[in-house]
């Protein structure tokens, strides 16, 4: 006997607090289902997800677009062949009110899940996560409620297999001492058709805050469970378990798994954590694929511990988001009139749109485009009609707006922008282009048009992997550290890349180096980036700048529009042979030939907000000026940045923790000075009553080495079993005294 579960988290459908695809959370893209099958091996997929987004209402119907997406999900894993286990990510709660309250009742849990369940009865490849780490529940509490849910799951006919979770964070190394083992000894389900989902981290707290490690901390963390559930004749699957690239901690997590191997009788299988396409490139236990689709040194060092398919697939997967499948949606003709005659046809899959003769077609796109809305596709053409082009439509007739984006043809009309131009050359030319510029709100329609009614009516326009989605998938709040809004080492060659200002952008090009996180400028150049910040009095801006050739004005700008001559000044001259008036001249570029770092307090010049960073390398008399950037940083100077890490001023400061970070996200505190800073956790203690409650049994802090670690436990239950680490205050140690620091005011309760 061997485990037949070998899998990975798909992270994105639980991430964020608001109701917004793409900006406050994303579905995994196809390619990364296919990644993890056809690359990896993996056969099963744990999805988390998010109550409040599925169901708005206790007792309500489903919203029908989340549970579509969940819905989407469920398919692209069966195409695979993978086992899916949908999780509610939710720790028990559901809008501040924990299962069993008054507030929410156990019925409105058991109704979420019949709802859910009856969208899946009958496949076998679906299993249903009761809950996701429940951790402020009495063992026998949260058994009890799982009992009940499963009878009512049962009642109604859904026998999908059920994952059970525990109470204290479903941990595997505490199954047994914090009184889950004993609660669920008794359990039982009419259908015989359950496992109890576990989870292990190898840090002393076993949260998974972090990758550090003791001698030997892994297979030993099982023995008690696995003993218990060979002793009951229970299953167990681990559902959380992370690896970092440290090489001794892939070696912990290999014995953990031959450990499991050896005991495949208790164990299913697993799933490791850190996978799905929001989770930033320095997080510790990502484990998503390197850019160029090569596996990254975790899953490397694991391969062998998956089930590898027989036909692994050697060409290279970039996580982007999925192209429009054109083969599956239909054309009608758009605007009166305009649709003469001639062909629509799809190549590749889908991915592949083609137009030939005088056509104009349009296919229905329910979107609101944002600020943040990108379009990126590539084009290409061998014969020059008269107008080719597309738009995002709200009605029916190309005269009521200006939103058409003419790619090529020889027609010069009114109503079509011809900011961007084809070469000609009847080869494949990538565009990037951001659809604020022409329309923001809900469009219903994308249409395409290749207008030639003139001459042989033979133009013909092709577009491929023709995709749309916001800004924020890739980028801002996706791809960066938890450090800064903009750390040195982010990718920006992810950034949509367009032209800047009118007429100004004549030839040359802009280029990344291999990491991104550099580029250079040359030629008679103005290009911009798409980045979107709000600008406050703290912005900090640092960046490094060379060249090698003075050409007339070299600068970066920060934009909210495309005219670098709307004021206030908001482009920054380094160097060059000329002035101009428009650009801000306090920095001075000195050390030619070599790199030289500036630093700008951005709110001093502008306030508000940016929707782009602009490079100018204007050379237009010999195009011969060259410019490098590199190390751009963009970040807050306040003393509290929420990414992640607070960074403190000499001011009195006051760190305020508002959200629960949970596994995997813990805070970092910079410079935090006792006697004038102080650190506000009332957001976190809604249950804390000062009058009646002592503070330890909610707060407590330790010191470990030189700094001081903050756990909290949310309701100060179960005499200290759940607390769980939220911040690290680097460099400061003797905080333990929490009674005192409270009286103090230090801690803010």
């Amino acid at each position: 006997m061997s485990m037949q579960y070998k899998g990975v988290n798909l992270s994105g459908l639980e991430f964020g607090k608001g109701n917004t695809l793409w900006k406050d959370f994303v579905l995994p893209g196809k390619s990364e289902f296919d990644y993890w099958s056809d690359q990896v091996g993996a056969n099963i997929i744990r999805l988390p997800f998010k109550w409040e987004r599925l169901q708005y209402q206790l007792n309500g119907e489903l919203e029908p677009n989340y549970l579509n997406l969940i819905k989407q999900a469920v398919t692209w894993a069966g195409e695979n062949g993978s086992t899916i286990i949908l999780d509610l990510h939710n720790f028990g709660f559901y809008k501040g009110a924990f299962v069993g309250s008054e507030e929410l009742p156990v019925d409105a849990f058991s109704d979420l899940w019949q709802k859910l369940g009856q969208e899946f009865e009958g496949n076998d490849y679906v299993w249903l996560n009761l809950m996701n780490e429940p951790y402020t529940f009495q063992a026998q509490e949260w058994a009890d409620i799982s009992q009940e849910v499963v009878y009512d799951l049962r009642d109604a006919g859904i026998n999908n297999k059920v994952l059970l979770s525990g109470t204290a964070w479903s941990g595997a190394q505490s199954w047994v001492s914090s009184g889950n083992a004993e609660a669920y000894k008794n359990f039982t389900d009419p259908v015989d058709n359950f496992a109890f989902d576990v989870h292990q981290y190898l840090d002393e707290w076993s949260t998974g805050s972090n990758d550090d490690f003791f001698d030997n901390p892994g297979a030993p963390r099982l023995e008690n469970i696995t003993n218990w559930a060979k002793d009951n004749g229970f299953k167990l699957f681990l559902g959380e378990i992370g690896v970092g690239d440290k090489e001794a901690y892939q070696k912990e997590v290999m014995k953990i798994f031959d450990f499991m191997e050896d005991n495949s009788e208790a164990w299913l299988g697993w799933s490791l954590w850190g996978a799905g396409p929001w989770w930033p490139k320095d997080y510790h236990f990502n484990i998503n694929p390197e850019l160029n689709g090569e596996n990254n040194s975790a899953i490397n060092g694991l391969i062998n511990y998956f089930e590898v398919n027989s036909e692994v697939m050697q060409e290279a997967v970039v996580q982007a988001p999925d192209p429009m499948l054109f083969d599956q949606v239909a054309f009608s003709s758009y605007s009166s009139g305009q649709d003469i005659s001639g062909t629509v046809s799809t190549q590749n899959g889908g991915t592949e749109l083609s137009l030939s003769g005088n056509i104009w077609k349009k296919m229905a796109l329910n979107y609101i485009v944002t600020e943040e809305t990108i379009i990126k596709f590539d084009f290409k053409s061998t014969i020059q009609g008269e107008l080719q082009g597309f738009v995002l439509e709200t009605d029916n007739n190309y005269s009521t707006g200006s939103n058409i984006i003419q790619i090529y043809g020889q027609d010069n009309w009114n109503y079509f922008d011809r900011t961007y131009s084809y070469n000609g050359s009847g080869e494949w030319q990538s565009f990037s282009i951001r659809a604020s510029d022409y329309l923001t709100g809900h469009v219903s329609a994308l249409a395409f048009i290749n207008d030639h009614d003139g001459g042989a009516k033979n133009g013909n326009s092709s577009y491929r992997n023709f995709t749309i989605y916001e800004e924020n998938y890739l980028t801002a709040a996706n791809v960066i550290s938890v450090n800064t809004l903009m750390p040195s080492g982010t990718d920006l060659s992810l950034l949509s890349t367009s032209a800047y200002d009118y007429g100004q952008h004549q030839n040359g090009g802009l280029s990344f180096n291999s990491e991104g996180n550099a580029l250079t400028i040359s030629g008679n150049t103005w290009q911009k980036l798409g980045f979107t910040y709000n600008v406050t009095e703290h912005t900090m801006v640092n960046f490094s700048f060379r060249s090698d050739d003075m050409g007339e004005i070299q600068g970066i700008g920060f934009e909210n529009d495309n005219r670098h001559t709307n004021g206030p000044e908001k482009s920054f001259q380094l160097t060059g042979s000329q002035t101009n008036s428009h650009f801000n001249n306090n920095l001075s570029y000195t050390d030619f030939g070599n790199w030289q770092t500036f630093t700008i307090r951005l709110g001093d010049y502008q306030l508000g907000k940016i929707t782009h960073l602009a490079f100018i390398n204007d050379d237009d008399a010999d195009s011969s000026g060259i410019s490098h950037y590199r190390d751009i940083i963009l970040y807050e100077d306040d003393g509290i940045n929420v990414t992640g890490l607070y960074k403190g001023t000499d001011n009195n400061d006051i760190f305020d923790i508002d959200i629960l970070p949970g596994f995997g996200n813990m805070f970092e505190i910079n410079g935090f000075e006792i006697g004038k800073d102080k650190l506000d956790v009332s957001d976190l203690l809604e249950f804390y009553d000062p009058l009646t409650d002592v503070i330890s049994d909610f707060l407590r802090i330790t010191n470990e080495g030189a700094n001081s670690l903050v756990a909290i436990d949310t309701d100060g239950r179960a005499n200290g079993t759940n607390f769980i680490q939220v911040a690290t205050i680097t460099n400061v140690i003797n905080l333990t005294d929490e009674a005192a620091l409270e009286i103090s005011e230090t801690i803010i309760t």
